[in-house]
């Protein structure tokens, strides 16, 4: 039987060839036809930054050692998986297993295809992993939309868990981006055609901020979805008869608003003179930016939808959540 650190540095090896041989090339495509948001090169690039990112085995015990792992008692653990992007499910997966707990889990049926393929290949690899169906479980992980996330709180508040509704990222912007810059910026924006909590849709410039290099960059960017070209056309033409004022950058919007912007093809953008003025825009936001990146910062331009071992969602510590499950569930029964 596999360490389970092992089973994921093996699973990084057999993702090695994935979209160049002929299974994952059909199991690319069936993807495909599951969720029409999805791109053969988004699903590429997903599989690639979990590879680099998370199946690296100096990178997992890194992370790891950190923890007192695995738990003395595994626990069924559910992960109700979104479908906003390709394997967007990953993360928690790996985290429970990873922790030695027993994974139930509920693909999304936006992203079945994908998810279903990685547990094969794990399953392949240690038939003994213990990954089941959806059931009755002891503590559950949760994304999906604020809707969603309110109907599952009704129905599992009750147990430990993590539910994570919808959020946003942004960029900073100084004003002297290179051109390669502003390339990896438009990765952030139209990567996954925006759907992503990770996805920037808020942009913060300075005062005389020049958005003509940033729009000729976006234009330039050739690997948009038809669905997302489609949804700009009526984007467009509402904002027109509207006539609300915005930037036209080929396949999206830009319009100056303070607020985060929760419309596919639309980027929001905020005016500031310092830093600081920054954090006080941040605090209007009602719901919380997932991540911002920046051409000094971390992550940088480019790297929004690569996200490390450590960068949790919703800054959620979710490895030390699940090293004191069972102490929560304890609590919870005696409660």
């Amino acid at each position: 039987m596999y360490d389970r650190v092992e089973i994921f540095v093996e699973l990084g090896r057999r993702l090695e060839s994935f979209g160049s041989d002929s299974s994952s090339k059909y199991v690319i495509a069936h993807a495909i036809e599951e969720n029409g948001w999805f791109s053969e090169s988004d699903i590429r690039f997903a599989v690639a930054a979990i590879r680099e990112k998370m199946l690296d085995r100096a990178k997992l015990e890194s992370q790891l050692s950190h923890y007192t792992l695995p738990v003395a008692k595994p626990l069924n653990t559910g992960v109700i998986c979104a479908g906003n992007i390709p394997l967007a499910g990953f993360f928690d997966l790996l985290c429970v297993l990873v922790s030695g707990h027993n994974l139930l889990l509920k693909p999304s049926s936006g992203d079945s295809v994908l998810m279903r393929h990685i547990v094969g290949l794990l399953k392949d690899i240690d038939p003994s992993i213990p990954v089941g169906e959806f059931g009755e479980v002891s503590a559950l992980i949760a994304s999906g939309s604020d809707t969603t996330i309110g109907q599952l709180r009704s129905l599992y508040g009750d147990i430990p868990a993590i539910f994570r509704g919808t959020r946003r990222s942004a960029a900073i912007l100084e004003g002297d981006e290179s051109k390669a810059d502003l390339k990896r910026l438009c990765y952030d924006i139209f990567l996954y055609s925006g759907l992503g909590c990770r996805s920037v849709s808020h942009l913060f410039v300075p005062h005389g901020y020049d958005f003509e290099p940033l729009c000729s960059a976006m234009q330039n960017y050739r690997d948009i979805n038809p669905k997302y070209k489609s949804g700009y056309r009526q984007l467009r033409s509402l904002l027109v008869m509207e006539e609300i004022e915005f930037i036209n950058c080929g396949d999206c919007a830009l319009l100056h608003d303070d607020g985060l912007s929760h419309k596919i093809n639309l980027i929001h953008f905020s005016y500031y003179n310092t830093r600081e003025d920054i954090a006080d825009i941040i605090s209007k936001f009602i719901s919380p930016l997932q991540c911002i990146v920046s051409g000094d910062g971390f992550p940088c331009f480019g790297d929004a939808q690569r996200p490390e071992l450590y960068d949790f969602p919703d800054s959620i510590d979710t490895l030390s959540w699940l090293s004191e499950l069972q102490e929560a569930v304890s609590e919870k029964i005696l409660g």
